[in-house]
């Protein structure tokens, strides 16, 4: 059958009714319907679903066509479409995260491949983009602040930046500094967190000027991101989150790292977040590969805890605002202080959620 012969359409995400159809098939191409998609379009033969795909932000997902309708150019029809509503939206830079069984697929489409992991038939991912040979570029940009002697990386979320990240990038840049070297510390730039990524940046580079060796960047587009490791922001199962852990740490020893000549990476013990602790577990295992240490730093604790931007979000949450000052740098105080933290501040006490 021809894929004119099909009708193809739209759904709202967020209508449960209008999910489940699509969920159900996806269910049966032993694939998720994730929860942060935006905009779906669905194929349908005699009123049967039989390919799919979604976006989320600028990451083309859930895409799936029935066996009978493989090799048909369905693909490519549901593809096409998301590409319309990206462009749409402004959206110039697009990334595709599949199994490698469809890199073909997609590098047809002028899509190319950032990187891939292969851990078995059901984790094997790659994750592409387009245009292609945006991390080149990307990667360029990062090259000038290379040094030779070797150098440390930090990536942190910071949701908000609090006096535990304070103490990691202190404990980093003493440690860097007697081998002389600069430590590199990554924000991530996804902008999933409850914190918008630019209030993010500006806390951290305030709260960390007085360590000269310190540069701070943006994360891009290839650290922990919705393209590199989804599972960071969504609850997936362990191996789903396993394959996107690895993913995202083999684009850092096998890109990243070179570019700036890192090293060693240094992590914060995580006693509280499942996803974190996971995606630390697949770093002591996959970046020594690559030559680069992995060295893992007790949390900072305050009466008896671990400091946690969660935590400071759950005194957010219960107006416990004094026990907050304790917790955090003054620059993130100062910020939860200001006029400019008010809608932020009202979005934490609405949603109750992981990052």
């Amino acid at each position: 059958m021809s894929t004119y012969d099909l009708e193809i359409s739209s759904i709202q995400p967020d209508f449960a009714s209008e999910r489940k159809p699509v969920g159900d098939f996806l269910a049966s191409q032993q694939l998720s319907y994730d929860l942060d998609v935006e905009h779906t379009v669905v194929a349908k033969s005699n009123g049967v679903i039989v390919g799919t795909g979604s976006l989320a932000g600028n990451v083309l997902k859930c895409i799936a066509v029935d066996t009978a309708y493989q090799g048909e150019a369905l693909t490519n029809t549901i593809v096409g479409e998301l590409e319309l509503e990206a462009n749409h939206k402004g959206i110039e830079h697009l990334f595709v995260f599949t199994k490698t069984k469809n890199r073909s697929v997609f590098r047809s489409l002028g899509f190319g491949v950032v990187a891939e992991s292969s851990a078995g038939e059901q984790t094997d991912v790659v994750l592409l983009e387009k245009p292609d040979g945006q991390v080149e570029s990307w990667l360029k940009i990062l090259e000038k602040y290379a040094s030779p002697g070797g150098a440390t990386a930090l990536v942190m979320n910071c949701n908000p930046f609090t006096l535990g990240h304070r103490y990691l990038v202190e404990q980093a840049s003493r440690r860097a500094a007697e081998i002389g070297q600069k430590v590199h510390l990554f924000v991530v730039s996804a902008e999933r967190s409850l914190f918008p990524e630019e209030v993010r940046f500006q806390l951290v580079w305030e709260g960390t000027r007085e360590f000269e060796n310190v540069l701070v960047h943006h994360g891009g587009p290839y650290m922990i991101s919705g393209a590199t490791f989804p599972s960071y922001f969504l609850r997936d199962s362990e191996a789903v989150t396993s394959a996107h852990a690895r993913l995202d740490l083999q684009i850092f020893g096998q890109r990243i790292a070179p570019a700036l000549n890192i090293d060693r990476r240094m992590v914060g013990e995580e006693p509280y977040c499942p996803v974190t602790a996971a995606y630390n577990r697949q770093m002591r295992l996959i970046l020594p590969n690559y030559g680069i240490e992995v060295e893992e730093i007790p949390r900072l604790e305050y009466a008896g805890a671990a400091v946690s931007a969660s935590k400071v979000r759950q005194l957010i949450r219960e107006n416990r605002r004094k026990e907050i000052e304790s917790l955090v740098p003054r620059s993130t105080w100062m910020y939860l202080n200001s006029p400019e933290a008010g809608p932020v501040l009202d979005r934490i006490r609405r949603e109750n959620r992981r990052h």
